[in-house]
């Protein structure tokens, strides 16, 4: 992930990245939250679950004035062949890409997000995570190289909660998972497990569609224990999508919900609501089956900022 928080927090508080997300994603100076420990990356940030919100689609935010930087496309891999719409990689930078694997099926098989997390180095945070799958088809685990594994449950066809464990088998974390009529997640609510058992909560995210299927609408809150109650931190729109098609597994919450599928169509702009943060406007271009091949992020803001781009491979 590329920070513009890693960027403009040098100039503001702390370097958060405008891409999100996520992931996968951009990067905004976003005030950081009181004695934070892990917050989802806003979508599109190739930013780990355990890191500090970065805005969606830009893995690495330049320093304003600096150049902008093009993304690289990578040469295809013929051993490999290309599926449209099947997305095998997002390239910021040479450091800073998502990349993605598939079975026969085309499910997800494994995610990796790898971002400069020391601008002006080459040191780079890199996570790996791997689906598994039952019988059925239905994922059933991911597991990180750090040997975190976390295992859904289902009602019916939909998620209904998850549980993490760590490398020695003991709980970490819990999920709970709500879904609308058309399947899409509606709310996502994490807690923490105590060693004891206790389940304490931790944060939950609310997701709003339009008629088409786009997400529209993102809220998340932090659990303030001393109150009981969640606040509100981080509230995103996306709005001026466009009629082409959205590539799967593009966007990046978290590595827990990488599989699922936010977007029909690709968005023209991004706004983070709760403050006065750049707003991001996406232009793109497509291969002949209507996916996009190159992502143009330009910003709105009270000072000039550098935009940004990224390459997709499929």
């Amino acid at each position: 992930m590329s920070n513009l928080f890693k960027t403009v927090s040098f100039i503001a508080i702390s370097v958060v990245s405008l891409s999100m997300a996520g992931c996968e994603e951009t990067e905004f100076p976003i005030p950081l939250e009181n004695n934070p420990t892990s917050q989802q990356p806003f979508p599109d940030s190739p930013v780990p679950i355990d890191t500090m919100p970065a805005g969606p689609d830009s893995p690495t935010s330049p320093i304003p004035g600096n150049p902008v930087p093009r993304a690289e496309e990578d040469a295809s891999d013929p051993s490999v062949p290309s599926v449209p719409g099947v997305l095998r990689k997002i390239k910021w930078t040479p450091l800073d890409y998502k990349e993605f694997e598939y079975n026969t099926q085309g499910d997800l098989l494994k995610y990796i997000s790898q971002y400069n997390s020391v601008q002006g180095t080459d040191m780079v945070r890199r996570e790996e995570y791997t689906y598994a799958y039952g019988t059925d088809g239905r994922i059933i685990s991911v597991t990180g190289k750090d040997g975190i594994r976390t295992e859904y449950t289902y009602s019916g066809a939909v998620w209904s909660e998850a549980l993490s464990f760590d490398k020695l088998n003991r709980p970490l974390r819990k999920y709970q998972f709500q879904f609308n009529a058309k399947k899409q997640l509606s709310d996502y609510t994490e807690f923490n497990v105590i060693l004891d058992g206790a389940v304490t909560p931790r944060s939950k995210t609310n997701f709003t569609y339009d008629v088409a299927g786009n997400l529209v609408h993102y809220s998340y809150y932090w659990y303030v224990e001393s109150s009981k109650t969640f606040v509100r931190s981080t509230e995103l729109q996306f709005s001026n999508f466009d009629s082409k098609k959205y590539p799967k597994n593009s966007v990046s919450f978290d590595y827990i919900l990488q599989p699922l599928s936010f977007f029909v169509n690709n968005p023209g702009k991004k706004e983070i609501l709760n403050n006065a943060s750049p707003v991001e406007h996406y232009s793109y271009s497509y291969d002949v089956h209507g996916y996009p091949t190159r992502k143009l992020t330009s910003f709105t803001y009270n000072k000039p900022l550098p935009g940004l781009e990224a390459a997709f491979v499929y």
